[in-house]
């Protein structure tokens, strides 16, 4: 599975992420770190003779990963868009750290 925001947008979850949004220097924060890129993955995935899919939403992406899979190679795009990555992000930051722990 690729989490595709375009390329660069993980460096929003970094510090200057928050400058970003503070919106003083959010324009220097993107032309300096952001790596946006036109990689086509579908294109990637018939190179290599993979099954590629890309879920439109939270609901087609469940029932793809419930699916059962059949022998191969399977690419599994979920397109993010670059401003919503930071947030994200926090997100499931904040679920992960409400899982129980094991005990051992």
């Amino acid at each position: 599975m690729v989490y595709n925001d375009a390329g660069g947008a993980i460096f929003s979850t970094l510090e200057h992420g928050a400058v970003h949004e503070s919106g003083r220097y959010g324009q220097a924060v993107e032309r300096l770190f952001a790596t946006p890129h036109t990689a086509r993955l579908d294109a990637l995935a018939q190179a290599y003779g993979w099954k590629y899919y890309c879920p439109q939403n939270s609901g087609e992406l469940e029932e793809l990963l419930a699916a059962p899979q059949r022998a191969g190679v399977r690419l599994i795009e979920v397109r993010a868009p670059r401003e919503q990555v930071r947030a994200q992000s926090v997100q499931w930051a904040e679920a992960v750290g409400a899982l129980p722990w094991p005990e051992r």
